[in-house]
Parts: C-alpha cells; structure tokens; sequence
C-alpha cells in the first residue's frame, strides 16, 4: 500500500518519540521536499528522529500548476502531498 503524508502527523509522533508507528503501519511513507522541509529543520523538536528515520522517502511533485492552486488555499505542504 502506498501511504503519502503531509507534516502534521509526523511532527506529533516524532514530538512524542512514536515515528515508528507509521513504520510499524505501513512499512515505508512518502513524502514530498515540502513536507521534508518542514518537518527536518533543526530547531524543531523531533527533527532528529525524522532525519535518522529510513522509512519515509521523499519525492518530488510532478503537476506544479496543481500545487500552484492548491497553495492558495492550503499550505505549501498540504498542497504537495494531496498532488
């Protein structure tokens, strides 16, 4: 099965030490260079454990004028995961 995210529940389980759990489910998760950006930075709090992880596996959008408008309405990260 193929599984995308977007940042908010990777955030939260990395936050409380669970990122596993998404491997546990699903064995592996995509996840676009948005959503890579704004879960990895340093300053946040479970970042480390998004980088050190081998499950998720970031690719990068194809359809830019959908993330185009998707992007007005939702974030840049939102809007790459539903493209």
């Amino acid at each position: 099965m193929r599984v995308v995210s977007n940042s908010s529940c990777i955030i939260a389980l990395s936050r409380i030490g669970r990122l596993h759990i998404l491997k546990d489910l699903f064995g592996s998760v995509l996840i676009t260079d948005e959503v890579f950006k704004e879960i990895s930075f340093p300053e946040r709090n479970g970042a480390m454990e998004v980088l050190r992880s081998d499950f998720l596996k970031v690719r990068r959008i194809s359809n830019y004028n959908l993330f185009e408008l998707l992007n007005e309405f939702v974030d840049e990260g939102e809007a790459s995961a539903i493209v």
